[in-house]
C-alpha cells in the first residue's frame, strides 16, 4: 500500500479507467446492489430539496478515533489533513464538485501501528444543482453501488482491488453536505465508518 502525496491517488490511478464520471454516459449498473440497497439506480426526482445542515467545525465532530478504531477493531489516531478534495477525489466530476464546495472540512486517521493506511474522509457543503448532477453521476456509472445507510438522501459506494489492497469509496448525501471516505479498507469495513459519520453530521 502506498502513502502517496494525497490519500486518494492510488485509488485515482486505478479509477481514471473505471470511473471515468465526467460526461459519463453509462448505463444503468447491471451489478446487484449491495444488500439492503435500492433494487433501481438514485434518481434525482426523489431526492428531497437539500436543506442546510451544520458542516462539522472539527474533525472529531465528524469522527473520532474511538469510533474508528471500534469499527476496525485496532487503535487508531489522527493523521491530519488529507489534499484537497478538489485534487483527491476520483474522477473529474466528483473532483470539479468538490472545487465548487461552499465549505469544506478535510479530515484523515490512520492505524496507531503504522501510517500507510490513512481513511480520508471529507465534508463538503455543495449547492443542490451540483449535488443532482453528482447523484446523475454515480447512479449512471457501473462502478457504484447505491447504498443504505441511515440518515443519508442518498449514498454510493465503490470498490476496486489495487494489488494486494482493496480501494473503496463512499459518498453519502446529507441535506446540502455531502461526505466522502477512501480507503485501502474492504466496503463492508468502510461503510459503517461513513454510516458514523452521517449519525454525527444528523444528530
Amino acid at each position: 500500500m502506498v502513502r502517496a502525496t494525497g490519500r486518494f491517488t492510488a485509488l485515482a490511478l486505478g479509477a481514471a479507467a473505471l470511473l471515468a464520471l465526467a460526461g459519463c454516459a453509462a448505463s444503468t449498473p447491471d451489478a446487484a446492489p449491495t444488500a439492503g440497497a435500492p433494487s433501481t439506480s438514485p434518481s434525482t426526482a426523489a431526492l428531497p430539496e437539500a436543506p442546510t445542515i451544520a458542516l462539522p467545525s472539527t474533525c472529531d465532530g465528524m469522527l473520532t478515533v474511538d469510533t474508528i478504531g471500534g469499527i476496525l477493531d485496532e487503535s487508531w489516531v489522527d493523521d491530519g489533513a488529507p489534499g484537497s478534495p478538489a485534487d483527491e477525489l476520483p474522477g473529474p466530476t466528483a473532483r470539479a464538485a468538490a472545487a465548487e464546495a461552499a465549505e469544506t472540512l478535510a479530515c484523515a486517521w490512520h492505524p496507531e501501528t503504522t501510517s500507510d493506511d490513512v481513511v480520508a474522509g471529507y465534508a463538503m457543503r455543495i449547492e443542490q444543482a451540483v449535488r443532482a448532477d453528482l447523484v446523475t453521476a454515480f447512479g449512471a456509472s457501473d462502478a457504484y453501488e447505491p447504498i443504505l445507510l441511515e440518515g443519508a438522501d442518498i449514498a454510493f459506494s465503490a470498490s476496486e482491488q489495487m494489488g494486494t489492497a482493496q480501494e473503496t469509496t463512499v459518498y453519502a448525501f446529507v441535506g446540502d453536505t455531502w461526505l466522502a471516505f477512501a480507503a485501502p479498507l474492504r466496503a463492508d469495513q468502510l461503510v459503517p465508518i461513513a454510516a458514523a459519520a452521517v449519525a454525527n453530521v444528523t444528530a
